[in-house]
């Protein structure tokens, strides 16, 4: 269990990147601002690398931050932390499409937009689809954050159930009584 009673986790998961000189902590990245506004919400922020992303060198020392962490998880040891968490932070992830079952806020980080479409490419309509506000810097970032939080204010409810529907029509909790009712129909 990662979260402490009461703490909002803020969990930041980016997509590999192909350019090796891509710095996430580029874009205005102020470590005081972070941390004073993570004590201002009582939260921590989590940071997890794509496992076959480039290794970031220039990732800061959070070491003296006790409120921000740099995880090394996978797939697995993700989903089962995605229900604790309160906040996602992504750029071009798919974990959102994990996290819209929970419904609850998403923030997309489009930091080197211009560039990562030009070598990567996205699937979706990002700005009319994706179902969160979408910020080009780490002002945007603080900014939703401190909406959310603070003043609790949350844009894309509506739209994050709309995409949930689609993506997943059957999130009833009758999985299991179909799962048994399509073995059993085998047998007929």
């Amino acid at each position: 269990n990662l979260k402490p009673y009461g703490k909002k986790l803020i969990f930041f998961s980016p997509t590999i990147r192909p350019n090796p000189m891509f710095n996430l902590f580029d874009h205005n990245f102020d470590i005081q601002d972070l941390n004073l506004l993570l004590y201002e919400i009582d939260g921590i922020m989590l940071f997890n690398f794509h496992p076959s992303s480039v290794k970031y060198p220039t990732v800061p020392d959070f070491s003296s931050y006790e409120n921000i962490q740099l995880l090394n998880y996978k797939g697995d040891e993700i989903n089962k932390m995605l229900c604790q968490i309160d906040l996602l932070i992504t750029d071009y992830s798919s974990i959102f499409s994990d996290f819209l079952i929970f419904n609850k806020p998403i923030i997309f980080a489009k930091f080197d937009h211009e560039n990562y479409i030009k070598t990567k490419g996205v699937y979706v309509a990002y700005e009319k689809d994706l179902p969160g506000p979408k910020v080009t810097n780490w002002i945007g970032i603080l900014k939703h954050m401190r909406s959310i939080f603070i003043n609790r204010i949350d844009e894309y409810e509506k739209q994050r159930n709309i995409l949930r529907t689609l993506i997943y029509p059957n999130l009833d909790g009758d999985a299991c009584k179909r799962i048994t009712q399509s073995v059993m129909s085998l047998n007929d």
